[in-house]
């Protein structure tokens, strides 16, 4: 079995094609994960906001309230406006932080359930900072007027309830529009 000289040039052709093509898929497999890389880099460093609804630390029979919780890096330039409409009075409470720790929280609704009873609604806008000063918006509004009447209300409590998420978690309760 002896191989021509053309045998061998084919093969060779055949190899450096196969070596350039792995080599193209290489390469594009590792910049896929380079940018996964520095996604997850950057995600580490992104304050988590989270909107919870708990009982106030120490009592176990008052309304639920609504608390914002931070569950990632440390959030910075921390500016919160809650908007409260209930029974055609509006009240607003504006609140700013300069830092807010992991773990720490802030209460910004104390009459969540009180509210919800009288088909009002609340509006969260929270603009902050991350340690490299990234800009993050988040806004929500839930409207108890849109809500059925037969549905109780499953609160928020998972830290991995994003503000930004919350609509999806109190969508089970809002009619569609």
């Amino acid at each position: 079995l002896s191989m021509s000289l053309e045998d061998i040039a084919l093969i060779d052709a055949y190899s450096i094609i196969f070596t350039t093509i792995s080599t193209i898929i290489l390469a594009i497999i590792t910049i896929y994960y380079a940018i996964e890389t520095h996604k997850m880099r950057i995600g580490s460093k992104e304050p988590m906001l989270s909107v919870q609804c708990d009982y106030a630390f120490g009592e176990t029979d008052v309304p639920r309230k609504l608390f914002l919780c931070n569950y990632g890096p440390v959030a910075q330039n921390i500016t919160l406006n809650t908007e409260v409409k209930m029974n055609k009075d509006t009240s607003i409470r504006r609140i700013f932080l300069y830092s807010m720790a992991s773990g720490e929280r802030i209460e910004i609704v104390d009459n969540f359930y009180k509210v919800k009873d009288n088909n009002g609604e609340i509006t969260i806008k929270v603009k902050y900072h991350d340690a490299n000063m990234k800009l993050y918006r988040s806004e929500i509004t839930i409207d108890f007027s849109q809500m059925t009447a037969d549905r109780l209300i499953l609160v928020p409590e998972s830290p991995s309830t994003e503000i930004s998420d919350i609509s999806n978690v109190l969508q089970k309760l809002v009619k569609e529009r």
